[in-house]
């Protein structure tokens, strides 16, 4: 029996400037930061990152910045009950994002994806409400920021998981908790494509647009995603995993 799952990797987002209203010390720790974050150190950065919090508890970028590496250090583990964990983590940092600035997008963006990657772990009604917040996030980050390649990509995803959920659980979900918002493959790929043009360097917005290309029998398009996924950089840590994923996918479609 399929769940709604929504396999979310936190994309690479374009990183915000710091404020020159910030101090020349907090400044300087953020840069430290984002540092050991590009080198996929996310344990040290979320270390001073939380330095910063220190002297300013409602610093934005600091909040959604921490959400950002606790989800990427749940989907760089193996552990399964550390990756929920993880999620979890990254999920209340959004939310305190989000409560510090509600008229950003990074803090809606990055709580659609920690929850996308919690759904793995839930079912029933939890996955029916979890799918209904995805969404609502996500929207309202790209409402936000139009050109924001991580909410994009969540939608993208979004609709692909629902659009082709069994007809079992789609009945279920309607009877019992209300159902799920309409979902296409058509909008998957919409979704994707621009997520794609925003950020053509991250391998998960090719792999993803690969898999929603398969749901659409278009098998050509397919394989040029995955190709780009295999012949492009790694960037984040657990970019060579999406590698291997695609090899496989390229396999299967021979």
């Amino acid at each position: 029996m399929k769940k709604i799952i929504f396999i979310l990797i936190c994309p690479c987002f374009i990183v915000l400037g710091t404020s020159p209203l910030f101090s020349q010390e907090t400044n300087s720790l953020l840069k430290q930061a984002q540092e050991q974050f590009d080198r996929n150190d996310y344990q040290k950065a979320t270390d001073i990152y939380k330095e910063v919090l220190k002297a300013d508890p409602g610093n934005y970028l600091a909040l959604w910045k921490l959400s950002h590496c606790y989800v990427n250090m749940g989907a760089s583990t193996e552990d399964e009950t550390k990756k929920e964990a993880l999620f979890n983590t990254s999920a209340d940092w959004a939310r305190k994002a989000i409560h510090s600035q509600t008229n950003q997008a990074d803090g809606y963006a990055m709580l659609s994806i920690a929850e996308g990657r919690l759904a793995m772990f839930v079912g029933g009604k939890r996955q029916v409400v979890l799918s209904r917040n995805i969404k609502a996030n996500a929207m309202r980050a790209i409402q936000i920021d139009p050109q924001h390649d991580g909410a994009l990509h969540v939608l993208g995803v979004w609709h692909r998981e629902v659009a082709t959920l069994g007809g079992f659980l789609k009945f279920f979900a309607n009877v019992l908790y209300g159902g799920l918002p309409k979902a296409s493959i058509e909008e998957s790929i919409l979704y994707l494509k621009r997520a794609v043009e925003v950020a053509p360097d991250n391998l998960e917005h090719h792999l993803d647009l690969g898999k929603s290309y398969i749901e659409a029998d278009k098998e050509k398009e397919a394989r040029r995603e995955f190709q780009a996924v295999i012949s492009q950089p790694a960037q984040e840590a657990y970019d060579q995993d999406l590698k291997k994923e695609a090899k496989e996918l390229l396999e299967d479609l021979d």
